[in-house]
């Protein structure tokens, strides 16, 4: 099922007019000093593979200048089938389009899945557990359409039952309406931590892989603390990958009714898994607190290859790793453990602002693109 990508066309978005690439390599490295519009090419691309954007922008926004709409478009071949996929931005809205017809956004999502690693990403083990949770669900909604359903259902029930938890401080509220958003809550929760636990489990063990190949010798390992368990008495850690949907929903409905006073106190949900944790060991010290700035990056850059694998591994497909100036911020051992892991294979554009951390070999493979500032 491989993807051969076969043509790059973007137009009106961001500073670029116009910007198109015929039959690239597998490797692609665009060059160009700041504010010349390399990120925005990352985050076109990253629009059509995962459809969203790390930026999270008012659509309207990334229209060029005296422009009314933009589009991104991908061709790709996979076993001499044709696959075109557009997306198009009006009105301050998307659009996207296969092969000519409408799609939705579920439907286009890790179609030709990708991963997309920024400067930010090398902060994500310092960063709260929040950026970590997402890492796990932007997998998870690029491999299962189901996930993102799920993911995108309980975001809105979280959103709701917030916002009634804020009128409690105004008004009594009606227990009957709380309790059916509570088990809305519980329903869509135990689905989604059920889902993610499976995502989470395969993707660290992958990145304890990597991580032992950059480092020869330190272990990594990680824990995962759902919000009804934080203090590990109602189930043991280990056996957290034993749990059952209606096993999970009987622990969120115990956790609900015993932080419900707080919960309309503070007007918000305190249980679920948008509260779960997730922390890191490095030879059983906690990375957060204890790890050197060179571990964590080791860390966040093992985490993106175990994503890149596990993708590879559950859809079949070789992801489209996007890498937007992180070259740079990795040393010459990272680099190369990264470069080896693509060797080729997949599909990669880079971008950087000058080739000094390239080696002679990767640029002789290598499609090189410069951009001007415009």
């Amino acid at each position: 099922m491989s993807l051969v990508l076969k043509d790059i066309s973007i137009r009106n978005f961001r500073n670029h007019e116009s910007f198109k690439l015929e039959k690239p390599k597998r490797l692609i490295i665009i060059v160009g000093e700041n504010a010349s519009g390399k990120t925005n090419i990352v985050e076109a691309l990253q629009l059509v593979t995962a459809a969203k954007s790390f930026r999270n922008p008012q659509w309207a926004s990334v229209v060029s200048f005296n422009s009314t709409n933009c589009a991104v478009e991908f061709i790709f071949e996979q076993n001499k089938r044709h696959l075109e996929i557009k997306m198009e931005i009006e009105n301050n809205k998307r659009s996207y389009y296969l092969n000519g017809k409408r799609k939705n956004v579920n439907e286009i999502c890790g179609l030709t899945p990708g991963v997309i690693f920024i400067p930010d990403d090398l902060d994500i083990i310092k960063n709260s557990s929040e950026v970590r949770r997402e890492l796990i669900d932007e997998t998870g909604q690029q491999l299962s359409k189901n996930y993102n359903s799920i993911l995108n259902d309980y975001k809105k029930t979280l959103k709701q039952r917030n916002n009634i938890l804020k009128e409690q401080k105004e008004r009594t509220i009606d227990q009957k309406v709380l309790d059916s958003w509570n088990e809305n809550l519980v329903i869509l929760g135990a689905m989604l931590f059920v889902n993610r636990i499976k995502i989470y489990k395969k993707l660290t063990e992958y990145a304890s892989q990597y991580y032992l190949k950059l480092t020869s010798n330190e272990i990594l390992t990680s824990e995962y603390i759902p919000s009804f368990n934080d203090n590990k008495e109602e189930i043991p850690y280990v056996s957290l990958f034993d749990l059952n949907k209606d096993a999970v929903e009987e622990l969120l409905r115990k956790a609900l009714n015993k932080v419900i006073y707080e919960e309309k106190t503070r007007g918000k949900t305190l249980i679920g898994p948008h509260r779960d944790e997730i922390n890191f060991f490095i030879n059983n010290r906690e990375a957060r607190s204890f790890a050197s700035q060179g571990q964590q990056r080791s860390i966040a850059l093992a985490l993106k290859l175990g994503q890149l694998s596990l993708i590879r591994e559950l859809s079949g497909n070789q992801p489209i790793l996007l890498l937007d100036d992180v070259m740079s911020e990795l040393d010459e051992k990272r680099r190369n453990e990264l470069i080896k892991v693509i060797d080729g294979q997949i599909q990669t554009i880079i971008t950087a602002t000058d080739v000094l951390c390239f080696n002679g070999e990767t640029l002789k493979n290598a499609q090189i693109i410069e951009l001007k500032k415009s």
